[in-house]
């Protein structure tokens, strides 16, 4: 029996909400080892109405990771990929605004420290950019795009598609505190002229 293309699968699901076709890489370090043979990190250029960057994970799971006990027809948590924005174009060299060696991170975390779940927050080790003070990352719903991207429907299972939002070491601490719902009110409820996540990523924080 032949095993599912999951690669093109997913491919395929992005391309459906972003309208273009992605460039494939990979960060080669020793992280990969750690990682599915498959695994690979989609970039998507600026298209309107969106003018930003996109990365997004590929195969940063194996199907083995799914829970048993969980309905056939609704997503695991365990069944993760991540997509990140950014107005700037990954570089290619290792470090602050390398958004594939980012993912590809975070994609290995997954794999080898803690699963990656809604409402976590990650640490990245690392500026997101250069001269960025947000150095985490809060794994949140993809509200941009909504269940269109992130419910992901293969052959034979679902997988569920969350946004890397950059967030400060002040944000972290702040939702620590309170929790990661109570960060994401700030960002969500306050006026739109004060939050911008796709076009400054060197922004301020918002607590702190």
């Amino acid at each position: 029996m032949t095993s599912p293309d999951y690669p093109t699968q997913i491919r395929q699901h992005y391309q459906q909400t972003f309208g273009i076709e992605p460039k494939v890489h990979k960060w080669l370090d020793d992280t990969l080892k750690d990682l599915p043979s498959d695994f690979r990190i989609f970039e998507f250029e600026p298209r309107e109405p969106r003018n930003v960057w996109t990365y997004t994970t590929c195969r940063m799971w194996e199907k083995s990771d799914m829970t048993p006990a969980v309905p056939k027809g609704r997503h695991q948590n365990e069944l993760i990929e991540l997509h990140l924005f950014s107005p700037e174009r990954s570089t290619y060299k290792s470090g602050p605004g390398n958004h594939v060696e980012l993912l590809q991170y975070l994609a290995h975390y997954h794999r080898t420290n803690e699963r990656i779940a809604l409402s976590h927050c990650i640490p990245f080790e690392r500026p997101w950019m250069d001269e960025s003070e947000c150095t985490y990352g809060l794994i949140t719903y993809p509200y941009l795009d909504g269940p269109k991207l992130e419910m992901m429907e293969l052959e034979d299972l679902f997988v569920q598609c969350l946004w890397v939002v950059p967030i400060t070491e002040a944000e972290f601490d702040f939702q620590s505190e309170v929790g990661s719902f109570e960060l994401e009110k700030l960002f969500f409820e306050v006026p739109s002229e004060r939050v911008d996540y796709l076009d400054t990523p060197r922004r301020k924080s918002f607590v702190g």
